[in-house]
């Protein structure tokens, strides 16, 4: 086993995952550490998006006991994805073009008096060949299934 170092970044609520291996990661001068709990860190920033709103990304990072593979096995496991993303109702990968394409419908859970919100994402997976960190780029794709009643589907989202 080698020791890997987790990073989710997250825009809105999207995640994109990184493994690398090393002890550190380099933090740009534009991440601020926000919490730093049981060996979890979680740094700040904002951003502008393409429409040229400001918008909160995540970072958090963890090192965990694991090979990049196991890492990415989890992330795009169906039955695990409501244990690591937050006040998911449902998830699903779906349209599974290969290894390093597919599509997710997540589901979260909005306290009352809002409605629950859903995501469809297109999932596109990429190891760089000299580093071997791997990245999950999710780009949002919310004409890929019809929308739900009572649900409202998120905009302008990508990890």
């Amino acid at each position: 086993m080698f020791r890997k170092i987790l990073v989710i970044v997250l825009t809105a609520l999207s995640t994109v995952v990184h493994a690398q291996d090393g002890d550190s990661l380099e933090v740009h001068d534009d991440w601020r550490l926000e919490k730093d709990d049981d060996g979890v860190r979680v740094y700040v920033r904002w951003k502008k998006n393409e429409e040229g709103i400001k918008t909160r990304q995540l970072r958090v990072e963890m090192i965990v006991q694991s090979s990049i593979s196991a890492v990415v096995a989890v992330v795009k496991d169906d039955k695990y994805a409501e244990e690591w993303i937050n006040r998911a109702e449902e998830f699903y990968n779906f349209d599974i073009r290969d290894d390093h394409h597919w599509y997710s419908y997540t589901e979260f859970d909005v306290p009352w008096p809002l409605n629950n919100q859903d995501l469809v994402t297109s999932n596109n997976l990429i190891q760089d060949k000299d580093s071997k960190s791997v990245n999950i780029e999710i780009r949002n794709d919310p004409q890929k299934i019809p929308v739900k009643k009572h649900i409202d589907r998120m905009p302008g989202f990508e990890g």
